[in-house]
């Protein structure tokens, strides 16, 4: 008699950080996600939470001292970080002539500086442990421009460009930046005509998982360009 065993185990595969993951996508992404990886969420305004398989740490992408203190819990606590997922990002819609100086350092501390900040804190860690991925969320404005978006696609803009340099330098350290650029998001994900969280979650997934030696810089979803 021929006797087969087959063994089942519940795996947490990666240890993910997402920034802006309180909420939005980056929240949809955390909640996709959760029981198959180990997820760290970071947010301004997010609670404490320090559990095995899942951590909540409040953390403001435009000070320094804060990303370093979640990338220092999480080495202590996981050992490594496989992927980091920025996903905090800031919209003003408005005519270029009353955007105000205050609303443009606003919106660029976060879209851009913010981006910065994790990257270049992240980028020495990954070097340490021979790899990682960044993945930032963008947008179709990160190509073209649109009414009243002018500042958010020069923030989207910048980002391309933060992610394409990144990948010349840091590639050959099995280091990886991509960015995924959706059109508008129905967040209910009930409009087939707009891009969904599902899309952008299994589009996610599949980075994550291309061989280490793999990259997709960008990915466009839906929208017109």
């Amino acid at each position: 008699m021929l006797t087969t065993t087959i063994k089942l185990w519940y795996t947490y595969t990666m240890n993910i950080l997402i920034f802006g993951g309180t909420k939005g996508i980056g929240k949809e992404i955390s909640d996709s996600f959760r029981h198959k990886h180990k997820i760290c969420v970071c947010g301004r305004t997010c609670s404490m939470i320090d559990g095995e398989f899942f951590k909540s740490i409040p953390c403001d992408i435009r000070y320094q001292e804060d990303i370093n203190y979640v990338l220092t819990k999480l080495l202590i606590s996981w050992g490594k970080i496989d992927v980091v997922i920025n996903s905090a990002g800031v919209v003003l819609f408005r005519s270029f002539l009353k955007y105000t100086l205050e609303n443009v350092s606003s919106l660029l501390d976060i879209n851009i500086k913010g981006a910065f900040l994790i990257s270049q804190n992240v980028i020495p860690i990954f070097k340490k442990q021979n790899g990682g991925r960044i993945i930032h969320l963008g947008s179709t404005r990160s190509f073209t421009v649109a009414p009243n978006k002018s500042v958010y696609a020069m923030s989207k803009f910048a980002l391309r460009a933060l992610n394409s340099s990144l990948n010349l330098e840091f590639n050959k350290f099995k280091i990886y930046s991509s960015m995924i650029c959706p059109g508008k998001v129905d967040i209910t994900g009930k409009d087939s005509r707009l891009v969904s969280p599902q899309d952008i979650i299994q589009t996610v997934e599949k980075i994550i998982l291309l061989p280490n030696n793999t990259n997709i810089p960008e990915i466009i979803l839906g929208g017109q360009l």
